[in-house]
């Protein structure tokens, strides 16, 4: 295997929805340290950890709801040419679905009670500023 492998491996690259800090093992982070017991919450906050959703997303900039293809929505209206420009964009989508299947679970009462309060409050992103609406400095909307 090559050194490239390993590298991706030992990365910390699974955020942890609570502390905001990143792990290699998520799952266990999340066990033992915020002691979720609840299943479907820390499936969720794993899903979260590496901003996974599948399914329709709303944009963060115009929030177009119901979109299959948000990166197609990216690129034709809101010009974001550039990969890597659409990837934060993405990951807010991603993150920002996730945190209402939180809010879902919390509003049914679950048994096991919840942990994390992703889906209470304000939406901080891990450096602690509002993270309302995606910007980028390098990509110009329409």
């Amino acid at each position: 295997m090559s050194n490239r492998h390993f590298e991706r491996v030992l990365q910390k690259n699974k955020l942890c929805g609570i502390c905001f800090k990143s792990y290699n093992n998520l799952s266990q982070h999340l066990k033992v340290s915020h002691t979720v017991r609840n299943q479907e919450e820390r499936c969720l906050l794993l899903k979260y950890g590496s901003a996974r959703h599948y399914g329709q997303l709303t944009c963060p900039i115009c929030d177009k709801a119901n979109l299959a293809r948000l990166d197609k929505h990216l690129i034709d209206l809101h010009d974001i040419q550039n990969f890597k420009d659409r990837i934060p964009v993405m990951r807010q989508a991603k993150r920002a679905e996730i945190k209402k299947k939180l809010a879902a679970i919390r509003m049914s009462n679950p048994p096991i009670p919840m942990v994390s309060a992703l889906d209470t409050g304000p939406d901080l992103d891990n450096t602690g500023s509002d993270n309302g609406k995606a910007e980028s400095s390098s990509a110009s909307f329409r």
